[in-house]
């Protein structure tokens, strides 16, 4: 199997694991319909590349021999991952959330929308808020939640990209470290911190900014990328220059 196929699958593998862990609570719990938790989902299907890059860095980084063949292959992976994520955020989940009530007061009310329709309510809504000419956060709330959900559909693609590289050359370096139990902590404890800084960025990003502005924030669903994405550039400068090096990585292929 490629590299390309077998990211794609365990990423798929992943994804259905959390899945289906969420769709359990929900259950379980009652907290919300089952129908309901898609957006939800999407940004834990995002995560799932992250361990899906971690175990592909075994079979991508090691030997030095094809190692840039190897790459190219999961860079293919991580471009069909790209495009199975806008997919489900900008087709399917329209399609399980169709028959909303478009009054856009809610973040839920746009989940139903395309991007096409998206597109139009906002700037129907847009153009209602700014003839107002005392703005409120209740005038602008509707506005910047078409704004919160059409942003999204972009960013959520590119959070799961992020996450793959990450993962691929964390578990890069990680296998420096001669002790197994050590390269666990680093991918539990950066993976424990993606997942609270994924849920701090949305959950402050829409209830603290988004609940209290009084004027157009586009750019708040963009705000779950930074982690990810400063750490993916952080990662990529001492990685691609030991990468042109030819240094071999994991012991087994050091060793010949």
């Amino acid at each position: 199997m490629s590299s390309a196929l077998r990211f794609v699958a365990l990423w798929g593998m992943w994804a259905g694991g959390f899945m289906g862990l969420n769709v359990l609570m929900a259950v379980t719990t009652g907290a919300k319909p089952v129908s309901q938790l898609f957006p939800a989902l999407a940004g834990t299907v995002a995560f799932a590349a992250y361990p899906a890059g971690i175990i592909m860095a075994r079979r991508v980084v090691g030997a030095p021999a094809g190692r840039w063949t190897r790459l190219a292959g999961f860079a293919a992976g991580t471009v069909i991952l790209l495009a199975v994520m806008y997919v489900m955020v900008g087709v399917v989940g329209p399609a399980l959330h169709s028959g909303g009530d478009q009054a856009f007061g809610q973040e839920e009310d746009a989940w139903s929308l395309t991007l096409s329709e998206l597109n139009e309510a906002l700037a129907r809504e847009q153009a209602r808020a700014e003839a107002v000419m005392a703005p409120t956060i209740e005038t602008w709330l509707p506005v910047n939640n078409l704004y919160w959900e059409r942003e999204r559909r972009f960013v959520l693609p590119l959070l799961a990209l992020a996450y793959g590289w990450v993962g691929l050359m964390l578990g890069f370096w990680a296998a420096w470290s001669e002790r197994s139990e050590m390269r666990q902590l680093h991918y539990w404890g950066l993976g424990l911190f993606f997942m609270l800084a994924q849920f701090g960025s949305v959950e402050n990003g829409y209830h603290f900014i988004i609940g209290n502005a009084a004027g157009k924030v586009d750019f708040v669903a963009w705000l779950v990328l930074v982690v990810p994405g400063i750490m993916a550039m952080g990662f990529a400068g001492p990685t691609l220059v030991t990468f042109w090096r030819g240094v071999p990585v994991f012991e087994e292929e050091a060793g010949g």
